[in-house]
Formats: C-alpha cells, structure tokens, sequence
C-alpha cells in the first residue's frame, strides 16, 4: 500500500515517521562530520547537515502527532495520557539517577532519546488502535522500542567514560537504532 493511499491520519503519522528516519540519518552523519577521528570538519557542512535534520525533525514531529491526534479507532493498548506521564516521570527518574548518582552530564540526548520513546510508543499505540498492527505485532514494537531505549540509555551513560574511537561510535549507535526502528514500524504500517 502507498501512504497516500492511507487514511490521512495514518498517512501523516507515516510520513511523520519517514520525516523522523531522515532526521535521525541526517544528525548522524552530523555525527560522523563533526566528531570523526583526526580530521576537522567544516563548520558550513557541519551547520547544514543539523539544520536538515532539525528542519526534517520538528515537521516529522507535527505531522506524527497530528496523525496520533486525529486517528480515530476502538482498541487499546496503552492508555494514551499514561504515555506521556510515563515519559516525564522516566525522563525525571532517569535526570536524577545519571546526574546525581552516576555523576553524567546532561545533554539534550537524554531528552530525545525519552522524547523518541514516548512518541514510538505512541505512534504504535495508534496503529494498533486504528487496526493496522495486531495485538501480537503492537507487543513486539513495544518490546523493540524499549531494547532501544535500554541499548540508547546504557550508549548514553557510557559515552564519557571511553576513549575517543568508542565514544564515536558509541554516539552513533542510538541514532542507527531509533532509525531502524521506525523503519520497521513504517514498513509494517504501510505493508
């Protein structure tokens, strides 16, 4: 099926997915510009390559959350004000437990990767409610998303405690992840 053969909801929260996918390749081959190893990167290359993925970022965002708040359907899977209370409440617990305890300092990652993680949820949440993934494929997601997060948050903590090669790629492995995954997410959506 072509998205623009999808109901417009599900239609924009897809495109709001695939506009995410080029956010996530777009900041990392920021990444890759920007901290690569014995080699300076320009600051022009570097600006666009984070202004594309911030621009495809912020219209991938209004376009999923449009999509989640327009589609209209019967089934449940989580109850929707409980994903986005959870994810205050993780992104609170998980602010104090790697400041306070863990002595890391706070970068906006810890805020996207909680931020990507509610909106997953939720963006799985509605294809289940709209009856484009099942119960058993909406479970899997869910699970998939969350060892996404899990692997994100522990690339995360880790990320100031290792040499230079290990924290390049260590930064890059949440970005490929959270890519992947809503690859996965759209293709089954579309399928």
């Amino acid at each position: 099926m072509s998205i623009w053969n999808l109901p417009i909801p599900i239609g924009k929260l897809v495109l709001g997915n695939i506009l995410l996918i080029v956010c996530s390749l777009f900041y990392l081959a920021w990444w890759a510009v920007a901290f690569r190893l014995h080699a300076s990167s320009g600051l022009l290359k570097s600006a666009v390559l984070l202004g594309v993925a911030a621009a495809a970022g912020i219209i991938g965002l209004v376009f999923a959350i449009q999509g989640i708040t327009a589609a209209v359907g019967k089934r449940i899977l989580l109850p929707e004000a409980g994903i986005l209370a959870g994810g205050i409440i993780a992104y609170i617990l998980l602010f104090t437990i790697t400041y306070f305890f863990l002595k890391r300092q706070v970068t906006t990652e810890l805020f996207l990767i909680i931020g990507w993680a509610v909106l997953e949820l939720s963006v799985i949440n509605t294809l289940y409610k709209t009856e484009y993934f099942s119960f058993g494929g909406a479970v899997a997601f869910c699970i998939i998303t969350a060892a996404a997060v899990l692997i994100s948050l522990l690339c995360y903590i880790s990320y100031y405690k290792l040499e230079k090669t290990a924290g390049f790629i260590d930064g890059m492995i949440p970005l490929i992840l959270a890519a992947a995954v809503m690859a996965a997410i759209t293709i089954k959506a579309v399928a």
